[in-house]
């Protein structure tokens, strides 16, 4: 559930100078997020340095808009807002910190091979995250859905996950604007619905289109069209071909990933069904666990 903290009325500013930028751990077209210490409150934090060169008055007033938004939400699903440094040419984000970095990089970079009882934790959660957005009023659409945007903590016996580069998508259309030049395409291309390729409007169902991609990730352990070319994955995608899911998948969970890729926006599950199910599949491999150990 998120909270609205009706006494926020805005932001809080971050001098730069409060600000002590260790390692890069990320970057995107967006911005590059750095492990930082915020010096006058000694905690950890991560720093995403924005890309924007360029700022008119528009793209201020959006901006602050933005950020104001995202700072009255508050939930265990959503990585913590902490402010903004918001001082010339030096635009960034101050946000919580999670030590595991995303799940991208843990399926992809550090190749951690997931038990099936945490793959299906981490499902559950990334639904649970989407969920919190999409039933939020009004609705928030995140448009951005991939991998490496649930980050992760560790938890007892498992992991912590929560959604991050949501409500931004003004700032990042203005960002993509000024450092790539086809920005009529909003989202990473391999988890983009084929709606979105159309060019159409982004809603919730193209959101769980993206969730899918990363379901067939957390099934896989592999990059979803790695090495095929944008204009490869365009047609594929557009025409309604579909990767390959390993036949390794969990019955219920494979069924579950191709309800999420559906051609027809219509034909996709919301987020509770997605959290009805996944939990379906928890409870059936926990008996299945508890049917193996007696056979023993």
């Amino acid at each position: 559930m998120i909270l609205i903290l009706e006494h926020t009325l805005d932001f809080l500013p971050i001098p730069s100078k409060t600000l002590e930028l260790h390692e890069s751990i990320g970057d995107g077209a967006f911005g590059t997020v750095y492990r930082a210490t915020w010096l006058t409150r000694n905690h950890i934090v991560a720093v995403k340095k924005l890309h924007l060169i360029h700022w008119n008055k528009k793209a201020k007033i959006e901006f602050f808009k933005e950020l104001s938004f995202i700072d009255i939400l508050r939930s265990p699903h959503i990585v913590n807002f902490y402010g903004a440094c918001i001082e010339t040419d030096n635009f960034a984000l101050v946000m919580e910190y999670m030590s595991l970095g995303s799940l991208y990089k843990m399926l992809h970079d550090d190749n951690v091979d997931l038990v099936w009882a945490l793959r299906f934790s981490i499902a559950l959660q990334t639904a649970k995250c989407i969920n919190c957005l999409h039933t939020f009023q009004p609705s928030i659409l995140h448009r951005d859905i991939k991998s490496a945007n649930f980050l992760l903590e560790r938890a007892y016996e498992g992991y912590t996950v929560k959604v991050c580069d949501f409500g931004l998508a003004e700032t990042r259309i203005e960002t993509s604007r000024q450092t790539t030049p086809n920005v009529s395409l909003i989202g990473t291309l391999q988890w983009s619905a084929p709606e979105i390729l159309r060019l159409e409007k982004h809603t919730d169902k193209s959101d769980v289109y993206s969730l899918g991609i990363v379901y067939w990730e957390l099934a896989t352990n592999e990059i979803p069209y790695g090495g095929r070319q944008i204009e490869v994955v365009h047609g594929f995608v557009r025409s309604g071909d579909r990767l390959q899911i390993p036949e390794t998948t969990p019955p219920n969970f494979s069924a579950l990933i191709q309800e999420c890729w559906a051609h027809n926006p219509n034909d996709r599950p919301c987020c509770s069904r997605l959290i009805e199910v996944i939990k379906g599949c928890i409870k059936n491999q926990s008996n299945f666990i508890f049917v193996d150990v007696l056979k023993k």
